[in-house]
C-alpha cells in the first residue's frame, strides 16, 4: 500500500463521473422528496469534499477495488477519492447500497 502525501490542503479536483455523479444525486433527490432537501444534502456533500481537500487525506484504504483509491462515508453515500501530493481528486460518488465491485476506477481517475 502506497503511503499518503504530507497532510495539508491540497487543490479540490472533481473527475467527470464525479460531477455526474453529484447532478444525479441532487436529481433524484429532489425528484423524490423536493427542491430544499436536494440543495441540502448538496451542500453537505459539496463541504465534505472541501473538508478533504483541506485537510489533505482521510478515508480508508480501498486498494482491492484500484491501487492508491480511498473511501470516505457522508451518511448514505460513499465518496471515493485519491490523495497526491498536490491534489485531493474525487473520483465518484455513490450511493452506499450500489455494489461498488461492478464499477470499473482506473488508476488515472
Amino acid at each position: 500500500m502506497a503511503r499518503l502525501p504530507r497532510v495539508g490542503p491540497k487543490e479540490l479536483v472533481l473527475s467527470q463521473a464525479a460531477r455526474a455523479d453529484l447532478v444525479d444525486i441532487a436529481r433524484y433527490t429532489a425528484e423524490a422528496a423536493d427542491e430544499a432537501t436536494a440543495g441540502r444534502l448538496t451542500a453537505k456533500l459539496d463541504a465534505e469534499l472541501h473538508k478533504l481537500a483541506r485537510i489533505g487525506h482521510g478515508g480508508v484504504p480501498r486498494e482491492k477495488l484500484c491501487p492508491g483509491l480511498r473511501l470516505h462515508i457522508v451518511g448514505n453515500y460513499n465518496i471515493y477519492f485519491r490523495v497526491t501530493a498536490t491534489e485531493t481528486r474525487i473520483v465518484r460518488v455513490l450511493n452506499a447500497a450500489r455494489e461498488v465491485e461492478l464499477i470499473q476506477f482506473e488508476p488515472r481517475d
